[in-house]
């Protein structure tokens, strides 16, 4: 039985991008170096020196998918809305692909972004076990619907760059002893998992919970 969050905190997660080694040099320990350490624990997304009252964290199923492409771009286009909860954002992907990550951010994800090669993240969304799906997904027409408006509003196609077996989701951590609750380990107040290609329930749904999570209406 999966232990919960605090049985992969220490699990290692690789600042990718600008802003995500900016992030993860203010939130390790200080050092002589000015440089983005090499990894930082997955805890330091919730454990942040900015105090955050919880964060947002996408694991992204892969950065050339449209769909991945299109709920990345839609949750960052809200960011003021979070930043005003004390919610701060954060993505992962599972996979080293320079280039797909290159054109994920910034463009459609501005925010911090990690590689996340033990599949950690994943892992929480499945309650231990990584969920995967096979391409006979593609066959259910609500992924073609979601293909084309997603297409439409990012007049991007995307790409079939990565493994897409792996399945993502989003959730929301609140720190230890944050969001009106006590204890000494962060707690999972939200999660949405990936069950067919690009099925999300979206960025207000994130926002109701968000607000949930530290405490708000």
């Amino acid at each position: 039985m999966w232990a919960g969050l605090a049985s992969i905190a220490s699990a290692p997660l690789r600042p990718l991008g600008t802003t995500a080694g900016a992030a993860a040099a203010a939130n390790a320990a200080p050092s002589s170096s000015s440089a983005a350490p090499a990894t930082v624990p997955l805890s330091s997304l919730w454990t942040s020196t900015t105090k955050n009252a919880a964060v947002l964290v996408y694991a992204v199923r892969r950065p050339g998918c449209l769909l991945c492409r299109d709920n990345a771009a839609s949750i960052w286009a809200r960011r003021d809305e979070f930043a005003a909860l004390g919610v701060s954002l954060a993505a992962v992907v599972h996979q080293a692909l320079p280039a797909e990550v290159a054109a994920f951010q910034p463009t459609y994800w501005g925010g911090p972004l990690y590689l996340d090669a033990d599949k950690a993240v994943y892992k929480a969304l499945g309650d231990g076990t990584i969920r995967t799906a096979g391409l006979a997904g593609l066959l259910n027409v609500g992924v073609w619907r979601r293909i084309m408006a997603a297409k439409s509003r990012l007049n991007d196609g995307g790409n079939t760059v990565g493994d897409s077996s792996v399945l993502g989701g989003v959730l929301v951590i609140v720190p230890p002893g944050a969001g009106g609750g006590g204890g000494k380990e962060p707690r999972l107040a939200y999660v949405d998992i990936e069950r067919t290609f690009g099925e999300f329930k979206g960025v207000e749904a994130y926002i109701e919970a968000a607000k949930k999570a530290v405490g708000g209406n």
